[in-house]
């Protein structure tokens, strides 16, 4: 859905030194309405794969807001970068609000919560040094329309969350 990124992407999510606690507790309005139906697409296939799972699902759920919420910080920075045309900054800027209302509706807790265990699992990948290819397919695949990718993400997203 937002391959075009790339390189960007890789990087931003393996060097991300933005910290949850500098975002505000709630988060606003979709700026374009339009992406209200994206949403609702992309939560419900969320929804779908994460009960699919075995296991506790607010585990899972958490995983994966924690990840969607990653995803968001790094698309919002892509979109703050000074060399972008407004198409793509706007694209960046679309697609990290989607991220990160995803996570805030799939996260069984608090939006501050949610802050806290992103800002958690930034130290624990700093001190891991994880892959940014990793993280940028699992967000790749996150947002897929094919319920199947997504269902695999998360598989594979849950595994490498309870080996760490």
């Amino acid at each position: 859905m937002f391959r075009s990124c790339g390189a960007a992407l890789l990087v931003l999510l393996a060097a991300h030194a933005v910290h949850a606690q500098s975002e505000p507790d709630t988060l606003s309005a979709f700026s374009n309405p339009g992406q209200l139906p994206v949403y609702f697409d992309m939560l419900t296939r969320l929804k779908v794969a994460v009960e699919k799972t075995r296991g506790d699902h607010a585990v899972t759920y958490k995983a994966v807001g924690v990840r969607l919420f990653a995803c968001s910080h790094a698309y919002i920075r892509l979109a703050k970068q000074a060399d972008l045309d407004a198409p793509h900054r706007a694209r960046y800027s679309a697609s990290g609000e989607l991220y990160a209302h995803a996570a805030a509706g799939l996260y069984p807790d608090s939006l501050a919560e949610l802050k806290q265990d992103y800002a958690d699992s930034l130290a624990k990948s700093k001190a891991g040094q994880r892959r940014g290819a990793y993280s940028a397919r699992v967000c790749d695949a996150l947002s897929d329309v094919n319920l199947g990718t997504v269902y695999n993400a998360i598989l594979d997203l849950t595994e490498q969350s309870t080996a760490q």
